[in-house]
């Protein structure tokens, strides 16, 4: 082969020598074919896109940083760890949650802000919650206890002395201390105070001297008689509330009288004893619970 030749074998370039040339037509049939070329770029620069949507979609969702505070000059979102003091009423929008309207003068702390649990803490004044969550998925801590929300509108109220007050607008409320948990529904208040925990939940409402009895009761190691007799009077079914309730008094006498006034009106399920309700089992009186709530609105 002559140089021109040669200059084609070794770089492609010049004329290619006819006996070469016709190597190459019969052999091309054998040749492994291309590997395909996967256009890595073009997928890393859509993956990122998809990212970033996903990022925003879920920033939107979850009301981006931080809870967005209105109507406080100088605060506009609120992450955990934050808190503020209402210099004016306020409003705390929770996204997808619901909102807490926060009225001047009150403390208020977040907490917690996760997919699992939204949390804030109320040292002192008064908030207002709209709550559409999962139950216990919201929570609102306060110096006598924990309110835990159950898919709600309520109440919160503390002061200077860290005494708690929940009234429960519509649904229902679970207020929780370490000793002691209350259900408060629809129409009815408590009170806790800072290392007893919640009083016995009362239906707004309650004639005068019921609430007087209830608060005579519900603590007393040795009861008034006279005020468990009013008591198992229950002159409204709705007061079943206070009087179930009543049965984690300290007192053996009042336990044993209330029950016995209970199950007048509501039957024991199968297999729930009237000792074990006494004695304070938990899974017998949440089986019991049941005939009563229709009645606790």
């Amino acid at each position: 082969m002559s140089d021109e030749h040669d200059d084609y074998l070794w770089s492609r370039s010049g004329a290619p020598d006819p006996e070469v040339a016709r190597l190459e037509a019969l052999l091309g049939r054998f040749a492994a074919p291309k590997p395909r070329v996967f256009p890595w770029r073009a997928l890393v620069a859509a993956a990122a896109v998809v990212m970033l949507a996903f990022g925003a979609w879920f920033a939107l969702a979850r009301g981006g940083d931080g809870y967005e505070l209105r109507g406080a000059d100088g605060v506009r979102r609120l992450g955990p760890g934050d808190e503020f003091v209402a210099t004016d009423d306020a409003e705390l929008d929770l996204g997808r949650l619901g909102e807490v309207r926060v009225a001047r003068g009150a403390k208020l702390r977040v907490v917690e802000r996760s997919e699992e649990l939204a949390k804030l803490f109320l040292e002192r004044g008064t908030l207002s919650a709209s709550v559409i969550a999962r139950p216990r998925h919201f929570q609102i801590g306060t110096p006598a206890g924990l309110s835990v929300d159950l898919g709600c509108e309520y109440d919160l109220s503390v002061d200077d002395t860290g005494v708690t007050t929940l009234s429960v607008r519509t649904g229902r409320v679970a207020f929780e201390t370490e000793g002691r948990k209350v259900l408060v529904p629809r129409g009815a208040s408590c009170r806790a105070v800072p290392g007893r925990g919640p009083d016995t939940p009362i239906f707004d409402g309650a004639a005068a001297d019921f609430v007087a009895a209830v608060r005579a009761v519900e603590f007393a190691s040795a009861p008034d008689a006279a005020a468990i007799a009013r008591l198992v009077e229950l002159d409204r079914r709705e007061d079943s509330l206070s009087l179930f309730h009543l049965l984690d008094a300290p007192s053996l006498e009042l336990r044993e009288r209330l029950f016995d006034r209970l199950a007048t009106v509501y039957p024991l399920p199968d297999g729930v004893l009237r000792e074990a309700v006494v004695a304070g089992s938990e899974l017998a009186r949440l089986a019991w619970r049941v005939e009563f709530e229709s009645d606790w609105r």
